[in-house]
């Protein structure tokens, strides 16, 4: 049984403005792009997206460039049946988890 994201959705943060990354289920994923296009942002979005900040300074850093929610939220599958979405709102300083089976919630 493995733990595996299935989907980012970055609302807002740093260059990312409502994107969307589905990774394949494979083994691993690879992001390629040019240089500035957002990978290492990308990987920030998914780790403060599970841990949040240390600290403002950090957090103001990422801020979206072009305003509107400061928001990422990350679902996860675990296993065959079981999904947990982890919904970050830097802005209210929330965090809102779901767990879900196929067939209905936990």
């Amino acid at each position: 049984m493995g733990l595996r994201l299935v989907r980012l959705h970055a609302e807002g943060y740093g260059r990312l403005r409502d994107f969307v990354l589905e990774p394949a289920f494979q083994p691993g994923t690879v992001v390629i792009a040019p240089n500035e296009a957002g990978k290492s942002t990308v990987a920030s979005a998914i780790f403060h997206g599970l841990f949040g900040f240390e600290d403002k300074t950090r957090e103001d850093a990422r801020r979206p460039w072009e305003g509107g929610a400061f928001r990422v939220t990350l679902e996860w599958m675990l296993g065959a049946d079981t999904r947990c979405t982890i919904t970050r709102d830097f802005d209210t300083q929330t965090v809102a988890v779901e767990w879900r089976r196929a067939g209905g919630a936990l």
